[in-house]
């Protein structure tokens, strides 16, 4: 058991209450109090709560947090908003509660989340039965026939049994109520559709559970009847793949394994950028920006460098013209 560090009556009740973590928060909580200085704005309602000046080491700007107190409703509240964001009592409240000299953490205050397990609160929650809300029927009818097209669905046996029974329960049902229903492709929409049928009145739905559990017994006898290794290889010869898109094997098959499936295409409005995103393509765009203005820089240089090198050599060429033509003339 952790070592209380006061003999304040609210620590003893939080070592009793909260798990050893959140308790050495608490008491680290409970410890910055001492450096704290508790003034009355008005009694028993508001209070002013800051770092007493008689601290050794002081804050570069003094800080002032409101406690707003209601003693009837036990209710306490801080501007720091410690207790919305992390579910522990802060310093500050702590403090007003030492300086009330109140004895006791009000209940609202222990998370349940923070408390040791066998302090945790039960609460017994009312269920509502489900003969009296149609939407709660279809739910429980659909996890049960869903679980047993599943079940069903393993090897042939169950599957041709299945198929032949959901027919009789679909036509039994039809006999409560007549209704005219949709030819059903695979299990798991005959069972869905028996479960929204039998959803809708309470006679159907007691009738569907007995025959849910009459239908698991079945199934369960002939996997007791039937061959593992035949049932095993069953498995392995009714196995559907996906390739590309397209569906293979047979119609039962324990489980569906996907190959090289293409990418589907998002649709609808494109993604806006976030603000680093815009600022990658921005620096990148800068980049690319840089980049083509050197490369013209270097292209006009090259020309210019190439027009002055034709200049020296006309030069040179009218040099070498001009001295001939004055040494031809010479007497």
């Amino acid at each position: 058991m952790k070592i209380l560090w006061s003999k304040y009556n609210i620590e003893k009740q939080a070592r009793g209450y909260y798990n050893k973590a959140i308790f050495v928060k608490f008491q680290q909580q409970l410890r910055e109090t001492t450096g704290l200085q508790a003034d009355t704005i008005e009694p028993n309602q508001a209070y002013e709560v800051y770092i007493d000046t008689n601290m050794n080491e002081q804050p570069y700007r003094l800080r002032k947090y409101i406690v707003l107190v209601n003693l009837p409703e036990k209710e306490y509240t801080c501007i720091c908003g410690k207790f919305d964001k992390d579910g522990i009592l802060c310093s500050h409240i702590l403090k007003v509660m030492l300086h009330l000299r109140t004895s006791e953490i009000p209940e609202k205050y222990i998370l349940d989340r923070w408390r040791k397990n066998e302090k945790k609160i039960q609460i017994d929650i009312p269920t509502i039965g489900p003969g009296e809300n149609s939407t709660l029927r279809f739910n429980n009818l659909s996890r049960r026939l869903v679980t047993v097209a599943s079940k069903g669905s393993r090897t042939k046996e169950r599957s041709k049994y299945l198929f032949g029974i959901s027919k009789a329960i679909e036509d039994t049902v039809d006999g409560i109520q007549d209704e005219e229903t949709d030819s059903l492709t695979n299990l798991t929409e005959k069972f869905l559709k028996l479960a929204s049928q039998g959803a809708k009145k309470d006679s159907k739905y007691k009738y569907l559970l007995q025959m849910i559990e009459v239908i698991e017994e079945e199934m369960r006898a002939i996997d007791d009847d039937g061959d593992d290794d035949t049932r095993s290889q069953a498995q392995i010869n009714n196995r559907r793949s996906i390739t590309n898109g397209i569906l293979e094997g047979g119609e039962s098959s324990c489980s569906i394994t996907i190959k090289n499936l293409d990418k589907v295409k998002s649709k609808g409005r494109p993604r806006k950028k976030t603000i680093v995103e815009k600022a990658k393509l921005k620096a990148k765009k800068k980049i690319e920006k840089q980049k083509k203005k050197k490369t013209t820089t270097n292209r006009s240089e090259s020309i210019k460098k190439k027009e002055l090198k034709s200049k020296k050599i006309q030069g040179l060429a009218t040099n070498q013209v001009q001295e001939i033509a004055s040494k031809q003339h010479l007497p």
